[in-house]
């Protein structure tokens, strides 16, 4: 589990940060404790009828509802019972029967067709769908573990992720396969071995925090009270011995010598989400590296890094993932001491790269000390970014400039209508405050996109108009988030507010990990120090210090775009018809309904497995018509399915909404 920087991973339920089934807080080991189970049962009505083999029920249930949707429109299925839909209603709209008619109308279904899906007959379900094959290669790479030791390569990754043991075989034949698809690429873009397992290393943590909340439900299930106490006694019977694993190491031996199908005949959805991630893995890092690859000769004249230098260390996880598990990644090359970092971005880099001229323009007109520019490299599609070092300063006399220089910057984003600056999205260096995800320059003042219902929006009072135009937009200054139930858990994620964190704090993950007394609990981990701070871990906060230095850098920068209006204006043009991300709803909803989609009883069939993504269409029905942007849930629904974060972008100047999965843009 990684640890934590902030409570931001908290707040968003990361599957890669802070995540884990809920439970309380851990009490002291007693005979008590060993009680402890997550017991789901099927939801009533949407049980498995007619399926007599594991592969079958893998197949009905990987079968998506919203599939199943799509194949009902025309079915012309029989009417069926309102009470088979009752479920479904009380999730989308459950004080209103009408708004539930209208997300079945919008998408052209009936109560029939809807009932259809719930329980379609065992012969409709698809017989050759395309996750199939890999998913059979994971099996038998599961069956094949004890006698092919080609996972053994990957056994010092992943230590502290649960139930790592079961899918290091998987791992390993993915990074197999990932290196004879890539054989071709020597020697332009020579990977070092530490570099292909950062690679697998990535999807091992995804298998893991996939899976673990349904393998620690049936190892949970499996393992005596006596034998949760043995554990916790330790190989020398008193404690002080590393905790025993016996039952443990045989529910993994059992697991992998029935190919995963012990834990896919209690979870068949999981069948889809397994060979899903791993395929898309293997199509995201090929891809990666082969534009690496291509990029050779540019990434010597923009970033210095030698033509010959070997791909020494591959960072993953570094950002959301998007577009098929995509995310950023930190490249290191070059051998010894003589080392170069560049970062690779998986989309579109005009915004970043105009940024940085029109940063550039600023600094060549200005008679103020330049703020620093970074070099940016959009190719098609992609591109790369130098890499910022995070730097605390040194002293007092380091830290006013840092503010001075914070308060110039953050006239800059405003005045370029930058928002979402939050800690990650910045880096401290130094005396200088850095952005360095531009995905929300010149956000645009809409509505909510997803609640918009064509009507007259209720009027904002004066107080909340002035603090939507105000330099608060920006998200750079400290700002309460409330989050969780009832919204009574504040936090402060914003660039310059966010308090360092002490060394080490408890933290949610795993009590005696990977042993036969392995319960969910909190621990101590020590913490990350977000990026944007300037000061180290258990420094206090010293914003309050300096927000003179801060307002004087503020109000000269402006003062300096105004004397420089005509030229910065003019700069502005740069930006005309590139491509911007736009956020529709908070990444930490979608991150807590991709927890809720992973809990075991979700993944029991793929009408509970659907049901979790239709709580986004409940801001939509709110609307009295169809809206204009309902084809965007169905957006949602199809990157959500492949475990994305769903990502829009459109044109800055345009006006129509490209929507992604070769659907017909909103205009």
């Amino acid at each position: 589990m990684r640890a934590c920087s902030s409570s931001k991973a908290e707040i968003k339920g990361d599957p890669q940060a802070c995540r884990t089934p809920v439970v309380a807080k851990a009490s002291p080991i007693t005979l008590a404790n060993f009680g402890l189970a997550f017991v789901q049962t099927m939801q009533p009505g949407l049980s498995v009828q007619g399926v007599d083999t594991l592969d079958a029920q893998m197949r009905r249930e990987g079968w998506s509802l919203h599939q199943r949707l799509e194949a009902a429109v025309a079915a012309g299925s029989p009417q069926l019972s309102s009470a088979q839909l009752e479920g479904w209603r009380q999730i989308v709209a459950p004080d209103s029967p009408a708004n539930f008619d209208k997300r079945l109308a919008w998408d052209g279904l009936s109560s029939a067709s809807a009932g259809w899906a719930l329980d379609p007959p065992a012969e409709a379900a698809p017989q050759a769908p395309d996750w199939w094959p890999l998913l059979q290669a994971l099996r038998q790479a599961g069956r094949d573990a004890a006698a092919n030791a080609a996972h053994q390569q990957l056994a010092e990754r992943g230590s502290r992720q649960p139930f790592v043991h079961v899918w290091r075989p998987a791992a390993g034949w993915a990074l197999q396969t990932l290196q004879q698809r890539c054989a071709d690429l020597e020697p332009a873009l020579p990977l070092s071995p530490a570099a292909w397992l950062d690679l697998a290393d990535a999807l091992l943590e995804r298998l893991c925090n996939t899976a673990d909340q349904a393998l620690w439900e049936l190892f949970n299930q499996r393992r005596t009270p006596g034998q949760m106490l043995l554990a916790h006694l330790g190989a020398n019977g008193d404690g002080t011995g590393e905790p025993l694993h016996e039952a443990y190491d045989a529910f993994v031996a059992e697991l992998l010598s029935s190919g995963y199908g012990l834990l896919l005949a209690e979870y068949p959805v999981l069948g889809r989400l397994l060979a899903m991630i791993t395929g898309l893995w293997l199509e995201g890092s090929e891809e990666m590296l082969r534009r690496v690859a291509d990029s050779r000769a540019v990434l010597l004249e923009h970033f210095e890094v030698a033509t010959t230098a070997p791909l020494q260390s591959i960072q993953l996880g570094l950002s959301d993932p998007h577009r098929g598990g995509r995310a950023v990644a930190i490249l290191r090359f070059g051998e010894g001491d003589e080392t170069r970092k560049v970062v690779y971005k998986p989309k579109d880099m005009q915004v970043d790269a105009t940024y940085q001229r029109y940063l550039q323009a600023l600094n060549d007109a200005s008679d103020l000390e330049p703020l620093r520019c970074l070099t940016v490299l959009n190719r098609e599609g992609y591109g790369f970014m130098e890499w910022v070092e995070h730097k605390p300063c040194s002293d007092d006399a380091e830290l006013a400039r840092f503010y001075t220089n914070a308060g110039r910057t953050m006239a800059v984003l405003h005045l370029l209508g930058c928002t979402d600056c939050h800690y990650e999205n910045l880096i401290a260096s130094g005396d200088q405050l850095i952005l360095i995800d531009t995905k929300t320059l010149l956000e645009a003042d809409l509505r909510d996109l997803i609640s918009d219902d064509g009507d007259d929006p209720d009027l904002l009072s004066p107080l909340q108009t002035s603090m939507q135009g105000s330099v608060l937009r920006s998200g750079l200054l400290p700002q309460w988030l409330m989050a969780g139930a009832g919204k009574k858990r504040a936090f402060d994620i914003s660039a310059l507010g966010i308090q360092p964190p002490p060394p080490e704090r408890e933290m949610p993950g795993w009590l005696g990990l990977n042993s036969d007394g392995m319960m969910a609990g909190r621990s101590p981990a020590p913490c990350e120090l977000p990026t944007s701070l300037p000061v180290g871990l258990g420094s206090p906060q010293r914003l309050t210090d300096y927000i003179d230095e801060l307002c004087d850098g503020f109000d000269a920068q402006l003062q300096e775009a105004l004397r420089l209006r005509p030229l910065l204006l003019a700069a502005l043009d740069g930006f005309s018809g590139q491509p911007r991300r736009l956020v529709a709803r908070a990444t930490r909803l979608y991150f807590t309904i991709q927890r809720q989609m992973l809990e075991p009883a979700a993944l029991r069939n793929a009408v509970s497995h659907g049901l979790k993504l239709e709580q986004l269409s409940r801001s939509f029905v709110l609307a009295s018509e169809k809206p204009l942007n309902w084809p965007m849930f169905k957006a949602e629904l199809l990157q959500m399915e492949r475990l994305d974060i769903p990502f829009f972008e459109h044109p800055i100047d345009g006006e129509e909404l490209p929507l992604p999965e070769g659907l017909a843009p909103i205009a």
